[in-house]
């Protein structure tokens, strides 16, 4: 019986070593894994620096955007993914980035949005992994999940960051879950300061064009002080010949001296007519008075005395189609006159030694709208929607500095109207300007 028991002794011992060998091989194993998810966390980490690396170098919405999408993507693989943003002071969402495989997805977050499930996972204030409900009444194949991660800067929610993937919400870790609220972290900061970045941009460049426009009318002010200084010195002579030439046709009776004295005494009322203009619009464009009834037959003949020279210098046709019942617009006549000189110097600029300008007129709805359509060279359509911005110009230096369109943009905006151009090469353009009627009421 002893020698039985000795036997069963070192049987019992080797069923322990192996026991213990196999769980020590099971701890390896469990070890191996943690070291590939180990591995694997340290890939993930490193695509978050990538991440913020590529945000701080970059202010582009775009390329911020385009680069979560990617690093994503290497944590979680989605089907569709986008970010969704939610202006400040806007009741409704729009879509900065989408990047799908399927149709619908679009459709799904929108549906989400109304029905207010992004906003009570943006007032948690955490990611969530929330089950495609319509996939599961469609089939019982595919289970289907949303990631939804709320973007947040400085406790101010811009929007929501969102993934559809075919993947059961228990395979989904909380390392996932968390790298994924890191990248959405990462981008959220970046668009928030890329949005700031152009605020500043487009407020700066509002207040230089208003600076150029004070500037511009400081000008126009000085101006106005000289021509009615010369228009003064001019005027005393002027009537000092008109005086002396009727004395001549009173005294004189033969009709060739008669004849040419008629033309000397219109020529000098044509000089006073046109400084007198002058001065109007040089007094008026910088002022600040009350709007009133104007006749835009007035206005336009005004300005066009202003510029006739120009006109006839190059031989250059204007054709008149404004009906006589055209109603009054409400304005100021010195800034109105500005606009139309400019633009009639504008076409005349644009067409070479002879061409034609058509200057039509309509009533339509509330507003007088007026078309300035040449026959010169036209505007080349990618640098058409630039044309109204300050500065920016096709002529030759001496030629121009890219204000006048500008500033009559402003002008016109300033009197309720607008102001856009239609062109094409080798044909010509046409400047249209509403201004509204005026209502006595």
């Amino acid at each position: 019986m002893e020698s039985m028991e000795k036997r069963k002794q070192p049987s019992a011992q080797i069923e322990k070593l192996q026991q213990r060998i196999a769980h020590l091989e099971e701890e390896v194993e469990s070890g191996r894994q943690r070291n590939a998810e180990l591995s694997k966390s340290i890939v993930k980490l490193k695509d978050v620096q990538k991440l913020s690396e590529t945000i701080g170098a970059s202010l582009d919405l775009h390329h911020i955007l385009d680069a979560l999408m990617k690093l994503s993507r290497r944590v979680i693989p989605y089907e569709n993914g986008g970010v969704f943003l939610t202006p400040e002071g806007s009741d409704d969402m729009e879509v900065a980035l989408v990047v799908y495989r399927s149709d619908g997805f679009e459709a799904q977050v929108r549906r989400q949005w109304e029905e207010g499930i992004l906003q009570w996972v943006m007032a948690e204030q955490r990611a969530m992994v929330l089950p495609d409900v319509d996939a599961m009444r469609g089939s019982e194949e595919a289970e289907r999940n949303f990631v939804i991660v709320p973007l947040f800067v400085r406790g101010k929610n811009v929007g929501v960051f969102e993934l559809v993937c075919d993947k059961s919400a228990e395979t989904f870790t909380n390392r996932d879950i968390e790298l994924i609220s890191i990248l959405a972290n990462q981008a959220a900061i970046a668009l928030e300061n890329a949005r700031l970045i152009q605020s500043l941009d487009e407020t700066n460049r509002r207040l230089r064009a208003s600076q150029q426009q004070v500037i511009q009318s400081g000008k126009m002010a000085a101006v106005g002080e000289l021509a009615a200084g010369i228009g003064h010195e001019i005027n005393n002579p002027l009537q000092v010949i008109l005086s002396r030439v009727q004395l001549m046709q009173h005294a004189c009776k033969e009709d060739r001296v008669l004849s040419g004295l008629e033309v000397v005494e219109e020529h000098a009322a044509r000089i006073s007519q046109i400084v007198r203009n002058l001065m109007d619009f040089s007094q008026e464009s910088s002022a600040e008075g009350e709007m009133r009834a104007l006749e835009v037959h007035e206005l336009i003949a005004r300005s066009r005395s202003l510029v006739a020279h120009f006109f006839t210098t190059k031989q250059i046709k204007v054709i008149m189609h404004l009906p006589e019942s055209l109603p009054q617009v409400r304005g100021r006549s010195g800034p109105l006159e500005q606009v139309f000189v400019n633009l009639l110097l504008n076409a005349c600029q644009a067409m070479d030694d002879e061409g034609t300008l058509t200057i039509a007129g309509k009533a339509e709805q509330d507003f007088v709208v007026l078309t300035f359509a040449d026959t010169g060279i036209g505007i080349p359509p990618e640098i058409l929607p630039r044309i109204f911005e300050p500065f920016f110009t096709r002529k030759e230096v001496h030629e121009g500095r890219g204000l006048g369109l500008s500033i009559s943009y402003g002008i016109v905006q300033d009197h309720g109207g607008a102001i856009y151009a239609s062109s094409e090469l080798g044909k010509g353009t046409t400047i249209t300007v509403k201004l509204p009627i005026f209502c006595s009421g």
